[in-house]
């Protein structure tokens, strides 16, 4: 199951946009943790994984209250870090870009904001999508990825050091659903409203 993918390498940048989010590679070991509240969307990240052919296991960790996905591959651990760059541990303060192909990059801005994004309305009308984190070089990324894409995202600091990248005018709102494959539950409700056709 692909989930509506064009390809095993757009599965892969999807990943790599999780994972820069909801996820950490562990450095002592060849373990890849995404973490997620929904369990639905769990299991749709277990699918794309047992899609490419990694074994893994979902399981509910009480401590964090979230959803995990384990994944323990060598081979996907040398993927993430020496193909796409994906720093190992912590990478919420590290300067880096993810290194994507053109036809990854659709699957990547999923992957992110599947992560890392939300909706909401302006002023009870104007829907927005939006999504932020604390790595400025990856939300600066993200909005070089969107205007090559032909939007024009916003983005500003908020005061607690998060960097946000907002999508909010309607035609671009509207293209954004229609072009990104998103996965979670969150944008379901989003996508059946008449605010985005």
């Amino acid at each position: 199951m692909n989930f509506s993918f064009n390809s095993n390498e757009e599965i892969e940048g999807y990943l790599v946009g999780l994972i820069i989010g909801d996820g950490h590679i562990e450095p002592k070991t060849n373990r890849t943790v995404i973490a997620s509240n929904d369990m639905e969307f769990a299991t749709k990240i277990s699918s794309l994984l047992n899609h490419l052919e990694y074994r893994n296991s979902v399981f509910y960790d009480k401590s964090a209250t979230v959803w995990k996905v384990a994944i323990n591959s060598e081979r996907l651990h040398k993927i993430l870090t020496g193909k796409y760059g994906i720093p190992l541990g912590n990478k919420t303060f590290t300067a880096f870009e993810p290194r994507l192909v053109q036809s990854q990059l659709n699957g990547f801005i999923a992957g992110i904001f599947d992560a890392e994004g939300w909706s909401e309305k302006d002023k009870g009308k104007y829907l927005k999508a939006r999504m932020k984190m604390k790595n400025e070089s990856i939300t600066s990324y993200i909005r070089k990825v969107l205007v090559e894409k032909g939007f024009q995202p916003k983005g500003h600091r908020k005061s607690e050091g998060s960097f946000v990248v907002e999508i909010n005018k309607q035609s671009n709102v509207r293209k954004f659903f229609d072009t990104f494959n998103l996965l979670h539950s969150k944008w379901l409700l989003v996508r059946k409203s008449s605010s985005v056709g």
